[in-house]
């Protein structure tokens, strides 16, 4: 079934949404500022890109972020109430977990990240992208495992995959902090802009993309991410439930504080 802008533009409340030429821009937000991961982006994120994909004016994507933040907090207030450290109540974080990687990865057409600022909170969504450009107050980490939680819910397939099996695990166990000059060296960042010209550079990009003849675009996105939806349906669940699991034989608690120090002295970085 097909769906027109008008039918979700305003609903969902953590995403502001505009089309031109048919780029579609996602900025994420809470309240007009830097998004804070909250219990409804969670919950909802996964349904926005459904419908975006629903959508046939969509040509390409472009996703962002609001303020000086692409997403590195956390909006507790939003989860009180949720037993997530149960096994009946991590099903809602093992439901949704699975949906909300998959869904941005099922999206038919190119997809470009323009990240404006810290991603240290699912990071790993916006390199997901075809094309990742970003500013260059952009940096990058994932705190699972330093904040006492398996990195199970997608981390373990996508930044393996970035850095490769040795670096991606020594990522995610140290809790290593990746400046955006490092991360393009590493292939994760196609462009590092100024960043004023951050949505600028974006537009122009997915403008090019969607200029492809026919399917060419949606064809293309469908092969050059097949590999990781298969990764993803291998293993994704797999590493939600060990996630859960840990959560609830004990309350998450910080590694030692010297793992950190040493990330921060060292590590990918």
């Amino acid at each position: 079934m097909t769906i027109s802008l008008s039918d979700y533009a305003d609903k969902y409340p953590f995403a502001r949404l505009e089309r031109n030429n048919g780029i579609i821009e996602v900025a994420l937000h809470t309240k007009g500022q830097s998004m804070l991961w909250g219990e409804a982006v969670h919950r909802q994120l996964s349904d926005l890109f459904v419908d975006i994909g629903r959508d046939p004016e969509n040509l390409a994507l472009v996703l962002t972020g609001t303020g000086n933040e692409f997403c590195a907090r956390f909006d507790p207030d939003s989860w009180r109430g949720y037993k997530t450290q149960t096994p009946d109540g991590f099903y809602k974080i093992h439901s949704e977990g699975r949906k909300l990687l998959t869904a941005f990865l099922d999206l038919e057409i190119p997809t470009v990240s323009a990240i404006n600022g810290p991603a240290t909170l699912h990071g790993e969504l916006p390199l997901m992208a075809d094309v990742v450009i970003a500013t260059k107050t952009v940096v990058f980490q994932d705190r699972h495992y330093i904040d006492g939680k398996v990195p199970g819910d997608g981390a373990h397939i996508v930044w393996p995959a970035l850095l490769g099996p040795n670096l991606g695990r020594s990522f995610l166990l140290t809790g290593s902090v990746l400046e955006v000059a490092r991360a393009r060296d590493l292939g994760l960042v196609f462009e590092v802009v100024e960043q004023e010209r951050l949505l600028v550079r974006a537009r122009e990009i997915a403008i090019g993309l969607s200029a492809a003849p026919g399917l060419t675009a949606r064809y293309s996105r469908l092969l050059l991410t097949q590999e990781l939806r298969k990764a993803f349906a291998a293993e994704l669940s797999h590493g939600l439930i060990l996630e859960g699991a840990a959560m609830c034989s004990t309350p998450g608690r910080p590694v030692a504080l010297a793992l950190t120090r040493a990330a921060d002295n060292g590590g990918v970085a």
